[in-house]
């Protein structure tokens, strides 16, 4: 089992896109990624042997970026943020 704590702390907006030229703050951004894995052991039947199934969510909270005044189309970093939102990930793999 693993899980990742994504934060990226709050910052100052470019005060060029705020109305009348006013500094303001990004909100800080905070996200959980949680994966788990199971493998099998070479002693395992000829199908799974040698073989590990992953199961994952990024972003389990599905928390959106903030907004950014500055990020001229977008409405956020995409330097820093995503907003895939919430995605669910299988792998299957096997050693030879």
């Amino acid at each position: 089992m693993a899980a990742t704590i994504n934060y990226i702390h709050s910052l100052d907006d470019n005060s060029s896109f705020t109305s009348n030229n006013t500094s303001r703050k990004i909100d800080a951004w905070t996200s959980l990624d949680l994966a788990a894995q199971y493998a099998w052991s070479s002693d395992s039947s000829w199908m799974l042997k040698d073989s590990a199934l992953t199961i994952g969510i990024e972003n389990v909270t599905d928390e959106a970026p903030p907004f950014a005044a500055g990020a001229f189309a977008d409405g956020y970093d995409a330097s820093l943020y995503s907003v895939e939102g919430r995605r669910f990930m299988i792998s299957l793999n096997r050693l030879f």
